[in-house]
């Protein structure tokens, strides 16, 4: 654990982790896409529809105006049933009713769950809700309060998934990220006179060093900052840089 904590900063003790086993590659990974996925689920724990009709001020209307259609459809051994599928127009969004997912804002009905899909400039939502946890009603009474309910269940029912998906997209995307450093810090080591490094352990290197990147992102986006995986790029290059400059100086002045 020292040598860990020493790692972050310590350039020597980077070294240190050439010889460890293949498996701290991976718990390396798992430990900065941990970091860097903190900051957004966080974020998004905290959420509520109240907050999230505020980024898309269309959704609730649309959604009360579905209701009002008064539509023709039961929900039946948790499956929905409707007697048409014809497709409607809403003020903003697309009512579907034929089981498919449209693009842009869209309201889609299928046989086992509801989806809705909402666009506001940049920021994208899906929210998703599964009739067998949350059988619905149809019908124009109470239009406004439905809505309502409905927005909160199927809110906190794509939560998990959102986490999910984050932080398995992070674990993705900086194991292609250490990998692809790796094979960089390898490219270069090869440039010179003396070979250090191997592809093994330059990929160990390149895993290690984004522990101290992962920490800062994760500050940073704790901030409420939006660009922290910017962040994470310029700590990790900068570290990056830093590390080969030391091996730079290992091959002119060995020690020992």
């Amino acid at each position: 654990m020292k040598n860990f904590i020493r790692a972050m900063y310590d350039n020597n003790a980077v070294l240190g982790f050439v010889k460890v086993k293949t498996f701290y590659i991976l718990i390396f990974i798992l430990i900065t896409a941990t970091f860097i996925s903190a900051p957004a689920i966080l974020f998004n724990y905290n959420l509520t529809s109240t907050e999230m009709i505020s980024t898309y001020p269309k959704l609730k209307s649309n959604v009360i105006e579905m209701y009002e259609q008064d539509l023709p459809c039961t929900i039946k051994d948790d499956n929905l049933v409707c007697t048409t599928k014809e497709n409607q127009q809403l003020t903003d969004y697309k009512l579907i009713l034929d089981g498919t997912e449209g693009s842009g804002n869209y309201i889609s009905l299928t046989e086992e769950y509801l989806v809705i899909y909402s666009v506001e400039g940049k920021e994208r939502s899906t929210l998703k809700l599964y009739y067998k946890d949350h059988p619905l009603d149809f019908s124009n009474e109470n239009a406004e309060t439905k809505a309502g309910v409905l927005l909160d269940k199927a809110l906190e029912e794509t939560k998990p998934i959102y986490y999910k998906n984050i932080f398995f997209s992070n674990i993705m995307t900086y194991s292609i990220y250490t990998m692809i450093m790796g094979l960089l810090l390898l490219m270069v080591n090869r440039e010179r006179k003396g070979k250090v490094i191997n592809l093994k352990q330059s990929i160990r290197i390149a895993s290690v060093l984004t522990i101290l990147p992962g920490i800062a992102a994760m500050i940073v986006g704790f901030l409420g900052i939006s660009y922290y995986p910017t962040i994470f790029a310029a700590t990790y290059a900068i570290r990056m840089f830093l590390v080969y400059g030391y091996l730079l100086k290992l091959e002119f002045h060995p020690k020992g």
